[in-house]
């Protein structure tokens, strides 16, 4: 299955430029100068002390954005592992062809459309096959096959339904 590696490098520490080293000062000395009776108070001594707060920080900001990322992707492996076979089969060949991005909640927005609405990845995967037919002129429009279940959910606003029995109907996005 497509996933997006972790956009946290761990190991990547910012330089430090004369222009980051002289915010780093003006920061140490507007701190001086705004507590000068009480020089005890002051939150960073040095420059030093200051700069190595904030990738202090940085770090642990990106050991919990791993650790969230990770946690998500957890869950969303055991979601996909929960549905039966078959249905597992069409969503990894979905997702592996879909244009949304490869991150974990977006696998897991799949996953619930399909236990909440029924949405068959079969039938999507169709679809866009479909389109990419008519994209290249080898196929009309007006034979596009909408079966797949999404139609119901107002989500594709150039389909509605027609009348008789369930019958689907395509039309254009301007006509209603």
């Amino acid at each position: 299955m497509r996933f997006t590696r972790s956009l946290w490098k761990m190991n990547e520490r910012r330089e430090w430029t004369a222009r980051r080293i002289a915010n780093a000062k003006r920061a140490v000395q507007r701190d001086h100068d705004s507590v000068p009776l009480f020089p005890d108070m002051v939150k960073h001594k040095t420059v030093d002390d200051r700069i190595m707060e904030i990738e202090k920080d940085d770090f642990d900001y990106k050991l919990r954005m791993r650790a969230y990322q990770a946690a998500k992707w957890r869950e969303a492996r055991k979601a996909y592992f929960a549905l039966p076979p078959r249905t597992r089969q069409g969503m990894k060949k979905f997702w592996d062809k879909s244009p949304v991005p490869a991150e974990a909640h977006y696998l897991m927005s799949v996953i619930r459309e399909h236990l909440q609405t029924g949405f068959s990845p079969w039938s999507w995967l169709r679809y866009n096959h479909q389109l990419r037919l008519v994209g290249a002129g080898k196929l009309e429009r007006k034979h596009l096959n909408t079966t797949f279940n999404q139609h119901q959910y107002g989500q594709y606003p150039w389909m509605k339904l027609g009348s008789g029995k369930h019958k689907k109907k395509l039309c254009s996005p301007t006509t209603n």
